[in-house]
């Protein structure tokens, strides 16, 4: 797909030249410090021989890291077949034109993304992540299913950027013998993801022994990533037979940093098992909040429910922020009820 805009990081008041066979795509100053994206005048195809050069506020021309962190042209999506193609190049930049809407036919036998009955497969997964970047530019990706996969979520595995986001009407179904993620922009989470919310029902369900279910509303693990400035409204839930349960209302595990979010979609974790013993975490924000977690400037309005039945030992954990905590918790606050009960 032509691209036409670029994206970087650079400071106000520096000037960018795009230019590719005499001609001129883009020379414009930068107005503020930090990110941006230039409209190109015209899209440039994949293979044409691009040149960017860059000048400071006295016209000198710059070395691109003197200015610029990861300039790449990016890629306009406006239709679901597009948003599909994401796969086929995890590394490039892409951004949002318009709301992509799918409809029920689309995960039906016949339809486009059936699947096999899976719905969606996710964008990005454990041996190849995406590293790219996302900007919705405020729109939404609405009616997206997901379902009985591992790895639940518009994107399965992201060490990438995701922004200015919206998942809308969706439900998204994380079902393993081993370990299931489930969360609305991302499963599982080692990237950046700003300025997104949620709206979608969100469930895991792991059946092994010793299986672990992992359910949030922005991402199922938040693993070494950031979340800022996110939210959920949507119902997240569990109904399984799993040994661990990690259910929150922005993530389902916090191994990263969560700043500025907030919840107010409920929160739900019932389980009952044969296993000798059983645990469920469920929390307004993350369900667990561990080593290397912070969690800053948060707070839950939903409600809060956790449920456990087994035959020996079953233990629930619910907290307004984190249902078990051992890392940072700053500047957060709760406002909805807890519940939690067990029994043998």
């Amino acid at each position: 797909e032509p691209a036409d805009s670029l994206n970087g990081i650079g400071y106000k008041g520096a000037r960018i030249e795009v230019t590719s066979e005499e001609k001129v795509f883009l020379d414009e100053e930068l107005k503020e410090d930090g990110q941006f994206t230039l409209d190109l005048n015209s899209p440039i195809n994949d293979n044409s021989s691009v040149s960017i050069n860059i000048f400071d506020i006295d016209g000198n021309v710059l070395n691109k890291a003197e200015l610029i962190s990861d300039v790449r042209l990016a890629i306009p999506i406006s239709t679901k077949e597009e948003l599909n193609a994401i796969r086929d190049n995890l590394y490039k930049d892409y951004y949002l034109t318009k709301d992509i809407v799918f409809a029920e036919s689309d995960f039906k036998e016949g339809g486009t993304f059936y699947n096999n009955g899976l719905g969606w497969n996710p964008i990005g997964n454990i041996d190849k992540p995406f590293k790219g970047s996302f900007d919705g530019k405020g729109y939404e990706i609405k009616g997206l299913n997901v379902s009985n996969t591992e790895y639940a979520g518009l994107f399965g595995y992201n060490e990438g950027n995701i922004k200015n986001l919206g998942i809308v009407n969706g439900n998204f179904k994380a079902e393993s013998n081993s370990k299931a993620y489930a969360g609305g922009v991302s499963a599982y989470n080692k990237g950046i993801i700003e300025n997104c919310y949620n709206s979608s029902i969100i469930s895991a369900n792991a059946t092994g022994g010793m299986a672990y279910d992992y359910a949030g509303g922005i991402a199922g693990n938040n693993f070494g990533g950031s979340i800022y400035n996110s939210y959920n409204i949507g119902k997240i839930i569990t109904e399984s037979s799993s040994y661990w349960t990690y259910i929150g209302g922005i993530a389902g595990d916090n191994r990263g940093n969560i700043t500025g979010c907030y919840n107010i979609g409920d929160i739900e974790a019932k389980k009952i098992t044969k296993s000798s013993s059983a645990y469920i975490y469920v929390g307004g924000i993350s369900g667990g909040n561990y080593s290397g977690g912070t969690i800053n400037k948060s707070y839950n309005k939903g409600e809060i429910k956790g449920d456990c039945e087994t035959i020996n030992y079953p233990e629930v954990k619910a907290g307004g922020i984190a249902g078990s905590n051992i890392s940072s918790i700053g500047n957060s606050y709760n406002i909805n009820n807890l519940e939690a009960s067990s029994k043998v």
